[in-house]
């Protein structure tokens, strides 16, 4: 290796991985996150050294200095995830030989709490509460698990034989996911009754235009929790947490009850097996697998109510 490599600072070498492999790669609520961990917990502690004074030891000193500022052990492992993606390019480039975050046991990732999902029954009782168009979007979350992005970002011709079509913005894949009849019913309705023609999203603002993460924003805002804490969540969801994402672990809980392998689960809400573990495992302990109920059956008797 030539002596003059690796001398550029971590600071100015981050600014150069950002601009040539993470503009166009990442999401942009991703690259946002990123850059908050980055230039809170990375930069200040070892952005002033050179890449080739980047040992092992030097990241075990971070680890523990953050760990000295009472920073939270999710937090430390995406700090030395990102740290870790950003000397990757280092090795690539000839720049160091060996990424040295690779050789640092990282803090152990813990699982989740015990998994709360919105059961059908008060996803029907949220859905009761609604107009034609908010019912469709919480159908859409509850019955086939999107994000909020997915749903933003779902078309007409993305509805075809059975399955929606979606592509991920957060993991830049794409995925099919089987379409329970239920919910088929709700997007044919919906479409008889706006008239839209085949192509543009199937959700929109109250103006028909298409809906953005802005405007996923405001829904939340207003039509979710409602201006004064009086939305439907806050009439349906008793206690605990009433954030619309429990929608989608009631998505998961469906087709777990319905006694499909956590490996089918994790692919129709687009994770990984391991991360699907981690957040939804105490959905399959807990569950008897003698009362199986079929998702659109479960459905079905919820709406019947």
């Amino acid at each position: 290796m030539s002596f003059d490599r690796g001398t550029e600072r971590l600071a100015d070498w981050a600014v150069y991985v950002w601009d040539t492999y993470y503009e166009h790669r990442l999401a942009p609520a991703t690259k946002n996150a990123y850059r908050v961990i980055w230039n809170r917990h990375v930069l200040p502690n070892i952005g002033s050294l050179q890449l080739r004074e980047i040992r092992p030891r030097e990241i075990a000193a971070l680890r523990a200095q953050l760990h000295r500022q009472r920073v939270g052990d999710p937090t430390i492992i995406r700090a030395l995830s990102i740290l870790q993606g950003m000397l990757k390019y280092a090795v690539i480039e000839g720049e160091i030989q060996t990424n040295p975050v690779a050789v640092v046991e990282k803090p152990r990732q813990r699982t989740e709490g015990w998994p709360d999902p919105l059961g059908p029954l008060d996803v029907e009782r949220i859905r009761a509460r609604l107009g034609p168009r908010d019912q469709l979007i919480v159908s859409l979350l509850a019955y086939a698990g999107l994000r909020p992005q997915e749903l933003c970002a779902l078309r007409w011709e993305h509805v075809r034989g059975g399955k929606l079509r979606v592509f991920a913005p957060k993991t830049r894949r794409e995925r099919y996911i089987n379409l329970l009849e239920p919910l088929a019913d709700d997007l044919r309705h919906w479409r008889s009754e706006t008239g839209l023609d085949f192509g543009p999203v199937v959700t929109t603002r109250r103006d028909r235009a298409p809906m953005s993460t802005p405007d996923w924003r405001n829904w939340r805002s207003r039509v979710w929790y409602g201006k004064r804490r009086d939305g439907p969540a806050f009439s349906v969801i008793q206690d605990g947490d009433r954030r619309p994402h429990r929608l989608r672990g009631g998505f998961a809980s469906l087709l777990a009850w319905e006694g499909q392998p956590i490996t089918y689960v994790a692919q129709q809400l687009g994770h990984s097996v391991q991360t699907c573990s981690r957040y939804y495992l105490g959905i399959f302990e807990g569950h008897d697998p003698d009362a199986r109920v079929p998702a659109a059956e479960a459905i079905r008797r919820a709406r019947a109510v």
